[in-house]
């Protein structure tokens, strides 16, 4: 895995609503780009996995992201 700062705005935005899913989404820390081209976002108190077209969505058209796919993104947290 790769650290990046690619997508940060829409990754920040999509940790944000998933929190509201998801209350115990601790605060964005870093993330980085996987091996399948993934986000993998690292929180206070353990992380998330979504797609690299979700936070693109989020930071170009915010209508297309849904709460379905707002929700997978909180689906994958796990804790430390």
């Amino acid at each position: 895995m790769n650290k990046t700062n690619e997508n940060a705005s829409g990754v920040r935005g999509i940790v944000n609503e998933a929190k509201i899913l998801n209350p115990e989404i601790g605060v964005y820390k870093e993330h980085f780009i996987n091996d399948r081209f993934r986000y993998i976002v690292r929180l206070s108190n353990g992380r998330v996995e979504m797609s690299r077209e979700i936070a693109q969505d989020f930071e170009l058209q915010r209508s297309k992201v849904t709460r379905d796919r707002i929700k997978k993104v909180a689906d994958s947290y796990s804790s430390i």
